[in-house]
């Protein structure tokens, strides 16, 4: 199985889920609810064919799922716990509804980031900050962990660059560097030992031995 149908059920799960949550009024049309869908497929690395089947097929369920008028689901919705977070750590991304277990490690983390935060600073090196570019590479790579991403794919995913060839090579492979280099002192200097090796070979990717080093979230409401 290649890497695009390893990552199609955890891409499903998080688009289902991000529009369960934040998609609540009932008078939205179809139409309505299939943008939806695209923005949140599109936000979690849908592409192609598999966009398209999220587009078509999650808006009738998502319909049903909000159609429901049962005591039972009433219920459970208005004595929901708030607020709620995203939250990746550990290899996984879920939806909580407390983090406090994870604050009072805080400092134990390579890399604690709120994602609601204008300014995102260092837990290991306070006057270090780091930009909403290398961010996205972290995100895109911890939401992948374990596994290895061609240097083509990453720069079209993260930089929305599919410039190639020998004369770009050299530049494009220095985008990555700078944003690797961020995000490496950003940890303080932990995180570029867990990056597979000879990364624009095979791939770039994080080992597993990451996984219980970070702590990114954002809140839900």
């Amino acid at each position: 199985m290649d890497s695009k149908s390893n990552l199609a059920p955890g891409i499903v799960f998080t688009t289902f889920a991000e529009v369960l949550l934040k998609n609540h009024d009932k008078s939205d049309t179809n139409e309505a609810v299939k943008e939806t869908v695209r923005a949140a497929a599109i936000h979690n690395g849908a592409r192609g064919k598999l966009l398209e089947a999220l587009v078509k097929n999650l808006p009738p369920i998502l319909m049903a799922v909000r159609s429901t008028k049962t005591a039972r689901f009433e219920g459970a919705v208005s004595s929901a716990p708030t607020p709620r977070y995203e939250i990746w750590t550990y290899s996984e991304y879920r939806n909580v509804s407390d983090i406090s277990s994870y604050e009072t490690k805080k400092h134990e983390y390579h890399i604690w980031i709120d994602l609601d935060e204008k300014k995102h600073i260092s837990v290991r090196s306070p006057d270090v900050r780091i930009k909403p570019r290398a961010i996205q590479l972290l995100k895109y790579l911890i939401e992948r962990i374990g596994q290895r991403v061609s240097f083509e794919v990453v720069l079209k995913d993260v930089f929305d660059d599919s410039a190639t060839g020998k004369e770009f090579e050299a530049t494009n492979q220095n985008k990555i560097e700078q944003q690797l280099t961020a995000i490496n002192k950003f940890s303080g200097r932990e995180f570029r030992k867990h990056l597979f090796p000879d990364k624009f070979g095979p791939g770039l990717g994080l080992k597993r031995t990451f996984s219980d080093k970070y702590f990114v979230f954002r809140r839900l409401c």
